[in-house]
């Protein structure tokens, strides 16, 4: 159902963590004119866990009216407990979300069967194709074979972003769940999910290199070219490999944004901005793209 490149859009901040809604408001129109095939309202790039449920509900809001029925469009409802992430569902459904992005409820480490049942309960209130989001470095819960098993059968269960790093992982799902399509979750592993048959990917990178990353999708998926998959995929090695330097991936993604004017560097505690070695290596690598 969902294809392309679904932006994860950043929350531009002051420096006190308050939000600047106009800055966020310029980033989704920016990334419509850049030709972006989708957006995630709320996810981990968008600090979703350091948002008020309120903050989080006017951002689905916002999003609708800037997008209307153009532009597809997933809300991002992690959150800890089963009872706040269907309030989240059900605003996403009300402001008219395209679908949803469904993680693991973190801390808690829920078991196989109670992450299932999570994720179907969610199914049933919201009743919208869901992206599951599988990042088990994250959320301490892995959505493994079993809980595949279980939640397989439903229709709306339609895609999972794979985040564990694990390519072997991506190639056990296509083979195992061949009805949940696959959706690359990592900013360095594009071209192996795109070799593997992948046709979405949730970027973050795209936030302030769209043009590069819509290159790379292109060139792999829509015109099979993966000399110069590869070629693309080279040169953005270094810049994401940069992104993840001391697990500060989103004050990096948030610099790499203020280095063009899209927003400021500041993110709400208790992530800190980059620092003045971290951020020259970044500008190094954004300098030679």
């Amino acid at each position: 159902m969902f294809e392309g490149i679904f932006t994860a859009v950043v929350t531009p901040m002051e420096a006190d963590g308050s939000l600047i809604p106009d800055q966020w408001s310029a980033q989704i129109r920016r990334q419509v004119d850049a030709g972006i095939h989708g957006l995630i309202i709320g996810g981990t790039t968008g600090e979703f866990y350091a948002l008020t449920v309120h903050e989080r509900i006017e951002q689905f809001q916002r999003a609708s009216k800037l997008l209307g029925r153009g532009t597809p469009w997933l809300a991002g409802v992690n959150a800890i407990t089963t009872a706040e992430v269907l309030v989240l569902a059900r605003a996403a459904r009300e402001a008219g979300a395209s679908g949803l992005l469904l993680g693991a409820p973190p801390y808690a480490s829920p078991t196989q069967d109670e992450l299932a049942e999570h994720c179907i309960e969610v199914d049933k209130v919201a009743n919208l194709p869901i992206v599951l989001y599988n990042y088990p470095a994250r959320t301490n819960a892995d959505m493994g074979d079993e809980f595949m098993k279980k939640i397989a059968g439903r229709s709306n269960f339609v895609a999972i972003k794979e985040s564990t790093g694990d390519m072997k992982r991506a190639q056990a799902q296509l083979r195992d769940f061949p009805s949940i399509k696959l959706c690359c979750g990592s900013e360095d592993l594009a071209l192996d999910f795109f070799a593997l048959g992948a046709k979405m990917w949730i970027c973050a990178t795209s936030n302030f290199a769209p043009q590069l990353i819509l290159d790379l999708y292109r060139s792999c998926v829509i015109e099979g070219d993966f000399q110069r998959g590869r070629e693309i995929a080279a040169r953005l090695a270094p810049l994401t490999d940069a992104l993840e330097q001391g697990g500060k991936f989103i004050s990096a993604v948030k610099h790499a944004c203020s280095r063009l004017g899209y927003c400021g560097p500041s993110v709400r505690r208790p992530l800190l901005p980059l620092n003045a070695q971290e951020a020259d290596l970044l500008e190094s690598h954004l300098a030679r793209l």
